[in-house]
């Protein structure tokens, strides 16, 4: 008797399979009857999936400056004082996360960020639950479990389920508007249930990064096209005005009353950067960003390993290639991956932001095989496959355990507070101890943040555009020239304040003063 596969048909056999569905193995192919394998296994392997990330649980918080500025944040909220921070010195925070955190911190007062940490991962566990559904209504059940196991073992995803950053909500977000567009496209439920899926997406993503504008506007591109491919311009008509409205709310949502009549501070950066600035942009689109894309974050990011200089494009530049096919079988998914593909060459590259779009990358990492198996011979599209997910893997699970165990055996704070790192930990408190309330710190870049988390002050990194504030300002370090001079043209200088013990700081406290006879 042949073995068949128990798999119920997809949702997308109800329409045409080359319009919706991914390409599926050949039927008595050895690459199906490994999907049919994991697939008869997959309560197993999806309980095993949950235990990894139950271990990989801790309540310790891992210190760094952005986890910092949005603990500043929450902290501001819940005891309703303004932030500090103005637009002018660094881009808005999106609110999603510092409400996140005060929910625990209301509920659970002194334990907040332990309880803040598990609330991350029932975000990950949700959006794990979305992904396999997800992936179900583009392939069927036996792609959905091995495309859902490799999102879930991939620890870039992993690792950021134990922090304090916005990504993984944001992920969430958008995973359930990939989910609920194709929902909307084959009719699987009421139109209304889909549509609030797509809307709980949207504000999902919005809450919590202002990037959510980049898959708005591939959302309206892609209607755009397929609404001019089908000749439906009245409705293309009705979809951009709902699109502007959908649009301006969301940016009077991240950054309030006056962006409905000014740019946001992120628009206006973009702007500078595709007009004024754009030679600069180019030059370090070309010489900085796009050779980190290739040699270091999107291999750190998909295989959790950096292969060196000369290896990793062997990898990124096929993902990069396959990724572009993708708009074949779904033009929102190309849109949406041009988009954030220009924006990290535009502003900077890092692997949690190519986190966005890791299922992508994962349904593009899984085609590529079945391709081969197809179009040029079944031993190869065989060995492909077996290279491809043993590569895949391979590294990742071990660095998932790696994660595991400096999650249980490392105590940042602890380390701080012994000294292990550096001396931030004591460096706050000394100055909680020794600077008024409301005193404005000046401290290095690194750093700035997390000292104004454990010190309870406001923080800034430079002394260029010093807020106009009678608070006293001090500034941590040795001061230059250039900093005597830029003082100078602010109307200021600095005098020396304190001196902190030599175990704090190899520096100086210097308190900066106004001088208002020359203002």
């Amino acid at each position: 008797m042949s073995t068949q596969s128990t798999a119920p048909p997809s949702l997308d056999s109800r329409i045409k399979p080359t319009s919706t569905t991914l390409p599926s193995p050949a039927t008595d192919g050895r690459i199906n009857d490994f999907l049919i394998k994991i697939d008869n296994y997959r309560w197993l392997l999806f309980s095993a999936l949950i235990l990894l990330y139950l271990t990989g649980y801790t309540t310790n918080w891992l210190p760094g400056p952005d986890s910092s500025q949005h603990l500043i944040y929450a902290d501001h909220l819940y005891n309703n004082i303004p932030h500090p921070y103005s637009n002018e010195i660094f881009s808005p925070l999106s609110p999603g996360l510092a409400f996140l955190i005060n929910l625990n911190k209301l509920l659970f007062q002194s334990s907040f960020i332990a309880t803040s940490l598990f609330s991350m991962l029932l975000v990950a566990f949700a959006t794990l639950y979305v992904s396999y559904h997800f992936f179900k209504i583009i392939a069927n059940r036996n792609v959905a479990v091995l495309l859902t196991l490799m999102l879930g073992c991939c620890e870039t995803f992993y690792r950021y389920t134990f922090q304090l950053l916005p990504d993984l909500p944001f992920f969430f977000g958008l995973i359930t508007t990939l989910y609920a567009f194709e929902c909307i496209r084959i009719h699987n439920r009421p139109l209304p249930y889909n549509l609030s899926l797509l809307i709980l997406g949207l504000a999902a993503m919005a809450l919590f990064k202002s990037i959510a504008i980049v898959v708005i506007v591939a959302l309206c591109l892609s209607f755009v096209f397929s609404a001019i491919k089908s000749k439906h311009y009245r409705q293309l008509f009705i979809f951009i005005a709902i699109s502007f409205i959908a649009f301006m709310s969301l940016r009077f949502i991240i950054g309030g009353p006056t962006t409905l009549h000014t740019l946001h501070i992120d628009e206006r950066i973009m702007l500078d950067r595709l007009t004024i600035l754009l030679p600069q942009t180019l030059y370090n689109a070309l010489t900085n960003n796009l050779p980190r894309l290739l040699t270091e974050s999107l291999t750190e990011a998909v295989f959790a390993l950096d292969f060196g200089t000369l290896i990793s494009p062997l990898f990124s530049i096929p993902i990069l290639i396959y990724l572009i096919f993708l708009t074949r079988i779904r033009v929102f998914w190309g849109i949406l991956t041009a988009l954030f593909i220009t924006q990290w060459l535009a502003v900077i590259v890092a692997d949690r932001y190519i986190l966005t779009i890791i299922p992508l990358i994962i349904i593009a990492w899984y085609l590529a095989p079945i391709w081969y198996e197809k179009h040029v011979s079944r031993k190869l599209g065989t060995i492909t496959f077996t290279f491809a997910i043993f590569i895949f893997f391979t590294p990742n699970i071990v660095f998932d355990i790696r994660q595991i165990i400096q999650n249980h055996t490392t105590n940042t704070i602890q380390d701080y507070k012994d000294g292990k790192y550096t001396n931030e930990y004591h460096l706050s408190n000394w100055l909680t101890a020794n600077t008024p309330e409301n005193a404005i710190i000046i401290a290095p870049y690194h750093t700035f943040l997390l000292i104004g988390y454990l010190s309870n002050r406001s923080t800034y990194f430079s002394l260029n555009n010093l807020p106009q504030t009678t608070q006293p300002i001090y500034f941590i370090g040795s001061p230059t020239e250039q900093m005597l001079d830029t003082l100078q043209n602010q109307q200021a200088s600095l005098s020396q304040s304190q001196v902190f013990p030599n175990s704090l700081h190899n520096s100086n406290l210097y308190l900066v003063i106004r001088e208002p006879n020359r203002q």
